[in-house]
């Protein structure tokens, strides 16, 4: 559960900034889905995560946020594709297209997505996921809490109804 410690936006990943146990390595259309429960009603402008080593080439990034609605999850919105976020070392903030409001108490899913991967693509930090505590809760949304697309999952698609496979995700943080 994201915790509100009066921060101008939350971690998405329990734990936030003292989580980082690995980095994650990114895929050519692979989408990374964190489940977060929002501490206080908010309006989302950006998401933030952390290149750990950088890509060969300029990859591009798509991030968004999901609802769980249901076993298949809702855009509310994203970034769309950019680029310019894989070649340095250091956080990435990455603006959405439009504001997005979350409710207090509410399930969602942030979501970072790699596009084309032209030579070797970047590593993210990340946290570990063990398979046995991902889904104590259940398999699918709203109580799945960590898994990942394999395929087709860029930029991220309207609606998503992934394969729950348990995957360790990058760290990721919603601002205002």
């Amino acid at each position: 559960m994201a915790i509100d410690d009066l921060q101008p936006g939350f971690f998405c990943t329990p734990g936030g900034p003292w989580m980082h146990q690995g980095n994650v390595s990114t895929a050519a259309t692979r989408a990374f889905f964190q489940r977060f429960v929002c501490p206080r009603s908010m309006q989302v402008k950006y998401l933030v995560f952390f290149v750990q080593a950088i890509s060969t080439s300029d990859d591009a990034i798509d991030v968004g946020i999901y609802d769980s609605a249901g076993p298949t999850l809702n855009l509310l919105g994203s970034s769309g594709s950019k680029s310019g976020l894989t070649t340095s070392v250091g956080y990435k903030v990455v603006q959405l297209a439009s504001p997005v409001n979350l409710v207090k108490d509410q399930v969602y899913y942030a979501a970072i997505a790699q596009g084309t991967i032209s030579g070797t693509g970047c590593t993210f930090h990340g946290t570990a996921a063990n398979s046995g505590h991902t889904q104590i809760f259940g398999g699918a949304p709203p109580q799945s809490e960590i898994f990942c697309i394999m395929s087709g999952a860029f930029p991220l698609p309207a609606s998503a109804g992934p394969s729950f496979t348990v995957v360790n995700v990058p760290i990721m943080a919603l601002t205002q």
